[in-house]
C-alpha cells in the first residue's frame, strides 16, 4: 500500500503554526528560534520534502499569479477581496491582464509558471489551452471563476448565472410586464450563453410571447454597444416595457440612450441588471440589480488554493457554485397599462 505523502499541511498542524511560517522556514526567512527548531523538527520526524516543482530552492515561492481579461470593477472587486486573503495568509498576489486577447492568456499564464509561482487563478475564455494541460500535469494548482470552460477541467467557482437572470424576469412578471427584452453578450462565453439560457426559461415557463420578449446582443465590454443596441430595441414595435441586461456595461449604455431619449426609468420602462455597482445606488431612481457574492467568490477561490497547496487534491476538481441577490431598487415599478 502506497504510503500518504506528506505535506507541508501536516508539517505546520503538527508544529502548530502556519503554512506560511513552515513556508518561511524553508526559505530561510527569519524567524524565533524556538519556531525555527520546532519546525525544523518536525520536518525531519515526517520526513517532509518540498514539492520540486516549487522555486530554486525547493521551497513555495507564496506567490499567487491571477491572470484577467481586463481590470474593471467585478474583476477587481474578487481580486481586492483575495487579495486581503492572501495577505493574511503570507501569500503575495501578482496580477496580469490578457485582454480578451487568447494568445496573451497562454502567455502569461506561462510566464507565472516559469516564475515559479505557486498558484494561478484565472477568469478565462472559452477555448482550451496547451498550456492548461501542462499545469495540469505538473499539480500547479489553478483555480478558474467566472466563465466556466468545460475542456479545462480545473477548480471553478461561479454563480448561478441561469437561475439569476430566470429570478429577474419572475420578478418583473410579478410587476406585470410583459414585454420583456434581454440585452445579452455576444462572445460565446458559457456565462453568456448561460445568463441568455436563464431569460428564455423564463420566457417559455413564465408564459411570455417569445415574438415580443426577444434577445439582442451586444458587446458587454463597451457602454456604446448598449446604446447602440437600445436605439435597436426602442425602435420596433411594441416596445418593451421592461428591459434585462447581461451587465452593468450594457446597463449604462442602456440607461444613457434612455436619458438622451426622454424615456423615463421605472415609470416608462424598468431595467434590471446583471451585477450590481456603487453607481446603481447613486442613481435616481436607483437600478435594480443581481448582486454577484464577491467576497464569497474570493472566499471559495482561496479555500480551494489552499487545500491544493497543501497537497490535498482528493475532491479535485471542485466546482462551486453561489447565489445571487436580486437587489431591489427604483428602475423597476409596475408595467404601464
Amino acid at each position: 500500500m502506497r504510503q500518504k505523502e506528506v505535506t507541508m499541511r501536516d508539517v505546520a498542524s503538527l508544529a502548530g503554526v502556519s503554512i506560511g511560517t513552515v513556508s518561511r522556514h524553508i526559505n530561510g526567512a527569519p524567524l524565533k528560534q524556538a519556531t525555527r527548531e520546532r519546525v525544523q523538527q518536525v520536518i525531519e520526524e515526517l520526513g517532509y520534502k518540498p514539492d520540486e516543482r516549487k522555486g530554486p530552492t525547493g521551497a513555495p515561492t507564496l506567490t499567487i499569479g491571477a491572470v484577467l481579461p481586463f481590470f474593471d470593477s467585478f474583476h477587481m472587486g474578487i481580486i481586492s477581496a483575495l487579495e486581503k486573503i492572501m495577505y493574511r495568509n503570507q501569500y503575495h498576489l501578482v496580477l496580469a491582464e490578457y485582454e480578451d486577447d487568447e494568445d496573451a492568456l497562454e502567455s502569461k499564464i506561462r510566464f507565472l509558471r516559469q516564475r515559479y509561482t505557486d498558484g494561478i487563478v484565472c477568469s478565462p475564455l472559452s477555448s482550451d489551452l496547451p498550456i492548461v494541460r501542462s499545469l495540469r500535469g505538473s499539480k500547479i494548482p489553478l483555480v478558474s471563476f467566472n466563465n466556466e470552460v468545460p475542456s479545462w477541467a480545473c477548480d471553478h467557482v461561479h454563480v448561478d448565472d441561469r437561475n439569476s437572470v430566470f429570478r429577474a424576469v419572475e420578478y418583473l412578471a410579478t410587476m406585470e410586464h410583459r414585454r420583456v427584452v434581454f440585452v445579452g453578450a455576444n462572445d460565446g462565453s458559457n456565462t453568456a450563453l448561460e445568463r441568455e439560457k436563464g431569460f428564455l426559461d423564463a420566457v417559455t415557463r413564465l408564459g411570455l410571447d417569445p415574438g415580443v420578449c426577444t434577445v439582442q446582443h451586444g458587446d458587454w465590454r463597451r457602454e456604446q454597444s448598449g446604446y447602440s443596441v437600445a436605439r435597436i430595441i426602442f425602435g420596433r414595435t411594441p416596445k418593451p416595457t421592461a428591459i434585462v441586461t447581461a451587465n452593468y456595461v450594457l446597463a449604462f449604455g442602456v440607461l444613457a440612450f434612455m436619458l438622451d431619449n426622454g424615456i423615463s426609468v421605472g415609470e416608462q420602462v424598468s431595467i434590471v441588471s446583471f451585477d450590481d455597482t456603487e453607481v446603481f445606488k447613486l442613481t435616481k431612481p436607483g437600478i435594480t440589480a443581481l448582486r454577484q457574492p464577491l467576497d464569497q467568490i474570493a472566499v471559495n477561490i482561496a479555500e480551494i488554493m489552499f487545500r491544493r497547496l497543501s497537497g490535498d487534491w482528493s475532491d479535485y476538481p471542485t466546482i462551486v457554485e453561489l447565489p445571487t441577490e436580486l437587489i431591489v431598487r427604483g428602475s423597476v415599478q409596475r408595467a404601464p397599462k
